[in-house]
């Protein structure tokens, strides 16, 4: 596979093309590395530990740091990750749940 010419580049371009880049992953700073472990050490909740982790994958820190950091797997990491970004996700417009009110 060969790079775009400048010409195929604008091309591409011209026909509407959106060209997105990410900033390459990077691992952890001692500053965010210590800032992870002393929470877990005092044992914060969970979802904020997930919470940091997402700043912090959201910043561009590789999910291996992250792990490698809380001594898990990458797989953990991505996990924890996808279920705390689905909580964040609006509720769909066609989601059929009604609440029942609770009388007081």
């Amino acid at each position: 596979m060969t790079p775009l010419t400048p010409d195929e580049r604008a091309e591409l371009t011209r026909r509407g093309m959106r060209w997105t880049t990410r900033e390459p992953a990077r691992g952890l700073t001692t500053a965010e590395a210590i800032e992870l472990a002393t929470a877990v050490a005092v044992g914060e909740p969970t979802r904020r530990v997930t919470a940091r982790l997402h700043r912090l994958a959201d910043r561009g820190v590789h999910h291996q740091a992250l792990a490698d950091a809380l001594g898990v797997s990458t797989n953990t990491v991505k996990t924890r990750l996808a279920r705390y970004r689905r909580t964040l996700a609006p509720a769909s417009a066609d989601d059929t749940t009604t609440q029942t009110p609770t009388s007081p």
